[in-house]
Formats: structure tokens, C-alpha cells, sequence
């Protein structure tokens, strides 16, 4: 006697399979959804289009696997008045996830009230370009324990 597994109603065909990169986001998304948090701040280092890229990634992995929604807030380029209004509502509450993509606060300070008002942060540095001073002066403006992910990308 033998037995078949079924698919489910409905189905048309097994579903495609993730890229090793795919696969790569998932674990970093799951992983993240490990540690409690509401909002974070993906900050790339040397390069604002990192962080852009990244948080733009998680997005997709936790709207396509987790069926999660996940608000996306660009805070690139902003100056401190800029800040303020994001910060506000930061503090205010959010309904739901949150990703704030900004500067590294090494290069924008302006970005360092936003870093200071968030659960954690994900630090985004390009492999054999970030340099580790620029690194090492973001995680002590953002705070060790802060620190959640670092993604090396390149």
C-alpha cells in the first residue's frame, strides 16, 4: 500500500524556489522578527543608497512571506528641522512595523535624533569599501546594544 500526498486545492504547481540571495533576506528578516522591536532605522554606511536598497528588501520579504505590513519612511537627506517631525511621530507611536531608512550619523548628525528614537538598527556597509573608522563612530553614536543586524553587501 502505498499513500500520495495531495496538493492543496487549487494549487497549479509547486511554488518557486528563493535565490541563495532571497534566502539570505529571509534569515535576516526572521532573524530580526526574533527580537522584539517596532521601529528600526537602516543606516548605510558610506552610501545612502545601502541603506535605500536593504530596508527596501525587508520590506518585500515581510509582505511576501510573512504577509506582514511594513511602513517604509525615508529620512535621507533630511536636516534637523527635517528630523523633528519624524522623530515626533517616532515617539508618537506607530501602528504596526516601521523602517526609517537614514544617514549614517557620521556623515549626517541630523540622523542621530532618529537613531536615538528607535527599538534598534540594521547597519548596511559595502564589503572592501566601508571603512572600519566610519563603522566603529556609527555604533558609538547609535549604541552597541542597539546594533541588531549589520548586512555587508557587495
Amino acid at each position: 500500500m502505498t499513500s500520495a500526498t495531495q496538493a492543496p486545492q487549487g494549487a497549479t504547481g509547486s511554488a518557486p524556489q528563493p535565490n541563495h540571495e532571497q534566502i539570505e533576506w529571509q534569515r535576516l528578516w526572521f532573524s530580526l522578527r526574533t527580537i522584539p522591536w517596532q521601529v528600526l532605522a537602516v543606516v548605510g554606511i558610506d552610501g545612502a543608497s545601502l541603506g535605500s536598497d536593504a530596508a527596501k528588501r525587508l520590506v518585500e520579504v515581510a509582505t511576501r512571506d510573512e504577509k506582514t505590513p511594513v511602513e517604509l519612511i525615508s529620512a535621507l537627506g533630511m536636516s534637523f528641522q527635517d528630523t523633528t517631525g519624524v522623530v515626533a511621530r517616532l515617539r508618537e507611536g506607530v501602528s504596526g512595523l516601521t523602517l526609517v531608512v537614514c544617514d549614517s550619523p557620521a556623515v549626517n548628525p541630523a540622523a542621530i535624533p532618529i537613531v536615538q528614537a528607535v527599538s534598534g538598527v540594521v547597519l548596511v556597509v559595502k564589503l572592501g569599501e566601508a571603512r572600519l573608522e566610519a563603522i566603529a563612530r556609527a555604533v558609538d553614536v547609535v549604541g552597541r546594544d542597539k546594533v541588531l543586524a549589520t548586512i555587508t553587501v557587495g
